[in-house]
């Protein structure tokens, strides 16, 4: 049967045995407990290597002093640290002090009044060493070091699955990154069995498929909380997997040898998760960004291509107006070549008038009409063709305008180039075959000239001379074939007429 409890006015309790018990209050019991350790222990030396080191804003040291199997809190107050030498975690010292209770808290703790090194402690020598040899060999090297994945399809996370770290990076890729994928490899991160478990874990992150990226990360902690972290065997199971790993142990000012080795470090854990979101979380920003770009370009790029087609269109000039201004020319150039023709073919009636005085002139006038008809049949031809190049020519620069105003913008000076290529090749095309018709004719008339020149009689009767004619159309060429009052057709330089004959005499006749 269990003892009854006293009233409150009671101060002791009897036990099943009948002894009388004495109750303690909690601060009694705590203040009678350092009490105690006081008067067991008033002053001790101890050795031991400081963990967990922490200055505060009022001065004191806060830390804890371990070895192989246990630990001891311990506070150094600023008037006894004033003078003492600069600890940090790892350190191996010596400290002279006073346990006693914090009955606050109900801890153990060391109250040290003075402290001094013994060399520094196992395990940061040990990581120290080691540190050394991995960075000899070429573990932290740069060129070793893989880029992350801008947009990883799917990230592993290595890591405990019970403590907050897995909460944190799960939280900000949730809130980052939705639609990333996360998948959890969870494993042991201290203790025995850590090591092998964070390598069987990256082994088998690096082998599920779609793995693109793989996050080794755990929370803060002493050096002997990273031992898993500091070994070689993680180093080297980081060193040799297949995909890029991303770690973060500790706190900021944590490093351990698998943040060297690893592909890339993150501060903390919540720094990883945002690590290995960036892509997705700023690549919307990215993509309004670059389409802004992109219209501000466009839209200089067309500004640009109006301009300079405007600059283009103000030096090229109408191909219509061009052509029209080629006909112009020709047909000014008709009259003075008809002018040219009609003054060499009166230069060469001249001649031929003094060199075939007898040639018969009826004869010479229906070869003159002849060449006249060919003459005016070859002008003929050439104004029609003349009228269908330039029709040909006006519909191609109006099917050329017409693709000009409908191509795009990039197109824009392409066509213009090979438009105008085209036009002024036509119109060299179209003077050079106006040219060359000009010139055939040209060398035709002067051709038919010559031979008029050579067999017209018009110069002759220019000079006042006639043809005489009987009724019959025959040429009177003797006074011997006339007769009084015989009717005469006489063909005259500029037309013929109708006479009579009224007198008939001889040559010598006339000059006796």
């Amino acid at each position: 049967m269990p003892p009854r409890l006293p009233s409150a006015a009671s101060a002791e309790l009897r036990d099943p045995s009948g002894v009388a018990r004495r109750i303690y209050s909690v601060a009694e019991l705590s203040a009678a407990m350092g009490g105690a350790v006081r008067a067991q222990f008033p002053a001790v030396v101890v050795r031991g290597e400081v963990c967990n080191f922490v200055r505060a804003r009022s001065g004191h040291w806060y830390f804890s002093l371990k070895d192989e199997a246990a630990q001891l809190r311990a506070v150094m107050f600023v008037r006894s640290n004033f003078s003492a030498p600069q600890i940090a975690d790892g350190d191996a010292v010596l400290v002279v002090g006073t346990p006693g209770i914090y009955r606050e808290r109900g801890d153990l703790q060391l109250v040290v009044q003075s402290v001094r090194r013994a060399g520094q402690g196992d395990l940061q020598q040990q990581f120290e060493q080691l540190k050394k040899e991995l960075q000899e060999q070429g573990y932290f090297a740069a060129e070793r070091k893989r880029s992350l994945p801008f947009l990883p399809k799917l990230v592993a996370l290595v890591t405990s699955p019970s403590g907050a770290v897995l909460r944190d990076m799960q939280t900000i890729a949730g809130r980052r990154a939705a639609a990333l994928p996360l998948l959890v490899v969870p494993t042991a991160v201290q203790g025995e069995g850590a090591v092998a478990g964070i390598v069987a874990a990256l082994e088998r992150a690096a082998a599920h498929s779609g793995v693109e990226l793989i996050v080794l990360a755990r929370g803060g902690g002493g050096l002997e909380d990273f031992a898993a972290f500091n070994s070689r065997t993680v180093a080297q199971a980081i060193a040799d997997c297949p995909l890029p790993v991303l770690c973060s142990v500790g706190h900021e000012a944590d490093v351990s040898i698998a943040d060297w080795v690893a592909d890339r470090r993150a501060a903390t854990p919540s720094e990883a998760a945002e690590i290995f979101t960036a892509g997705y979380y700023g690549l919307p920003q990215q993509l309004h960004q670059g389409r802004v770009r992109l219209e501000q370009l466009a839209v200089r790029a067309v500004r640009q291509k109006q301009l300079h087609w405007q600059q283009v269109r103000g030096r090229l000039q109408n191909p219509a107006e061009r052509v029209a201004g080629a006909m112009q020319r020709i047909d000014a150039l008709e009259p003075l070549l008809d002018s040219q023709m009609r003054r060499i073919l009166l230069q060469r009636r001249a001649r031929l008038a003094g060199a075939l005085p007898g040639a018969d002139p009826a004869q010479m006038v229906e070869r003159i009409q002849g060449a006249r008809r060919a003459v005016r049949m070859l002008a003929a031809r050439l104004a029609v063709a003349g009228r269908q190049n330039h029709a040909r020519l006006v519909a191609r620069l109006g099917s050329l305008a017409g693709t000009v105003r409908e191509s795009a913008a990039v197109q824009i000076r392409r066509r213009i180039h090979g438009g105008r290529g085209a036009v002024e090749a036509q119109a060299g095309r179209l003077r050079a075959t106006g040219e060359r018709s000009h010139g055939r004719s040209a060398e035709r008339l002067v051709h038919a000239a010559q031979m008029l020149e050579s067999v017209s009689p018009l110069q002759v009767l220019g000079r006042g001379y006639a043809i005489a004619r009987d009724s019959g159309g025959a040429v009177v060429d003797s006074v011997a074939r006339l007769r009084f009052w015989q009717k005469i057709e006489l063909r005259l330089a500029d037309g013929r007429c109708s006479a009579r004959v009224l007198r008939i005499a001889k040559e010598e006749e006339v000059g006796g």
